[in-house]
Formats: C-alpha cells, sequence, structure tokens
C-alpha cells in the first residue's frame, strides 16, 4: 500500500521523467536541423512538433502493451487514457523550442537563432529537472550543482550520439 507522499513522490517522478524524454528527443531533432539544411522555420517547426507526438504516442502505446503484459487482461478505457495523459510531458517538453520556432516563422528571429536559443532552454530544462532531483533528494547545494551539471552532460551525450547516428 502507497502513502500519499509515496503516490506524489511517483507522480513527480514519472513526470519529469517523460519530461527529460521528451526534451532529449526534441535536443535530437533540433541538433538534427542545425547540423543539415536548415529549411525553413515552418517546416522546422512541424519536425519538432511532430517528432514531439509522435514519442508522445509511441511512448503510451508501449506503456499500454506493458499493462496487458504486466496484468495478463485487457486495459481499460480509463487505463488508456490515464498512459496518454502521463505521458503528455513528452510534448509540454517540446513547447519551448516550439515557440522560439514560431518566433523565427513569423520573421522576428532568425532560423538559427531560433535554433540555438532552443538548444540553450533545452540545455537549460534538463538543468532544471536535475535541480528538482537533485534538492527531492536533500543534497547540499554543492551536490545540486554536481547532480544538475552531471545529469546535464548525460543528456547531452544522448542527444550527440543520437546525432551522430543520424550523420
Amino acid at each position: 500500500m502507497t502513502t500519499g507522499a509515496q503516490s506524489e513522490d511517483e507522480d513527480l517522478a514519472e513526470q519529469l521523467q517523460e519530461f527529460v524524454y521528451g526534451t532529449i528527443t526534441a535536443l535530437v531533432v533540433i541538433g538534427a536541423l542545425q547540423s543539415g539544411d536548415l529549411g525553413s522555420s515552418r517546416g522546422a517547426t512541424f519536425v519538432v512538433v511532430g517528432t514531439a507526438v509522435a514519442t508522445w504516442l509511441a511512448h503510451a502505446f508501449a506503456a499500454i502493451i506493458g499493462v496487458h503484459v504486466r496484468q495478463r487482461r485487457a486495459v481499460q478505457r480509463h487505463e488508456m487514457i490515464a498512459k496518454f495523459r502521463h505521458s503528455w510531458r513528452i510534448i509540454t517538453a517540446a513547447l519551448p523550442s516550439t515557440a522560439v520556432l514560431i518566433l523565427a516563422d513569423v520573421g522576428l528571429i532568425s532560423l538559427r537563432s531560433a535554433l540555438t536559443a532552443a538548444t540553450v532552454i533545452g540545455v537549460l530544462q534538463l538543468v532544471g529537472v536535475g535541480v528538482v532531483a537533485a534538492r527531492r533528494s536533500e543534497f547540499t547545494v554543492f551536490g545540486v550543482v554536481v547532480y544538475a551539471t552531471t545529469a546535464s552532460v548525460i543528456g547531452l551525450v544522448i542527444v550527440a550520439i543520437e546525432i551522430a547516428v543520424f550523420h
């Protein structure tokens, strides 16, 4: 039996996991866009949004399959909805990148500037999640800095590997 605090911790953990997954996915797409032919701002926006939506759907679908296997029964409608809702952070992680790409699409900034800003935002998102996780673990201030930095570097290594594989 889980307590209210355990349930809150589990909910926060799931939210942060999905947010990190979405952030890394967005950073991979942005990195791939930066290293290739830039194309149009609108096209870049659609690639980021489309990848976020496809990743969200794939992740939720995989979670539903997991319920089937773990519980050896058909998944009920409310459980499916819950899996899609829990995976939603994958899309929310791409919203800041999408916003700066829209700024490029309407001509307020260049596409190169938007992609650079989106990269910086993604890195800051990774740092932010690292800070939240370290603070929840009651690390010292130094420990929070080290943890957030290490977590961000690990995320960026994953991004670099994915981009290298694509190119």
